[in-house]
């Protein structure tokens, strides 16, 4: 029979220790958290993404598409009679931006400018999944980038006034 012995001294949690003792609800993790950002409203929420094999599938087989540089821009309209919020899906190559961190760095100025620029005058967009791929092989600004969303929003609400 296995006995448990207690953590030593120099394992017990104190308020700057970055051991957690075993059972015991860690509230600084839970305020850095917050420091941080990750429950700040700052962000694209999750029901604003696509996400799920079976959505992303559908959007590539079933969708339409159209290309302003420097994306290239599918869109399909999702089934059903609840008005859910357009949902979004950005996609930067690997085979254009080797690095890592090029690739999210302009994965996120995209998720940005849309955050931005998505709002109420879109409430047509609804029941829509959009998926962004970034097809350029350098690394805009983000103002050239938010410019280029805007021009991708009014287009899709021009098609969207179109086949209504």
């Amino acid at each position: 029979m296995l006995v448990q012995t207690p953590w030593p001294e120099r394992f017990k949690r104190t308020e700057f220790s970055v051991f957690p003792c075993v059972g015991q609800y860690d509230l600084n993790v839970s305020l850095r958290r917050f420091s941080n950002g990750f429950m700040n409203s700052q962000h694209l929420p999750k029901n604003m993404r696509v996400r799920g094999l079976k959505a992303v599938h559908t959007l590539f087989d079933l969708g339409e598409s159209f290309f302003i540089h420097p994306f290239r821009v599918v869109y399909v309209y999702r089934g059903g009679e609840s008005l859910q919020p357009v949902r979004l899906l950005v996609s930067v190559s690997r085979r254009n931006f080797r690095r890592a961190v090029d690739r999210n760095v302009l994965k996120r100025r995209i998720k940005e400018g849309w955050r931005k620029n998505i709002g109420p005058e879109t409430e047509k967009l609804k029941n829509m999944d959009v998926g962004l791929i970034y097809v350029s092989k350098k690394i805009e600004q983000y103002s050239s980038i938010e410019d280029k969303i805007i021009q991708i929003i009014e287009r899709l609400n021009h098609l969207n006034e179109g086949s209504q």
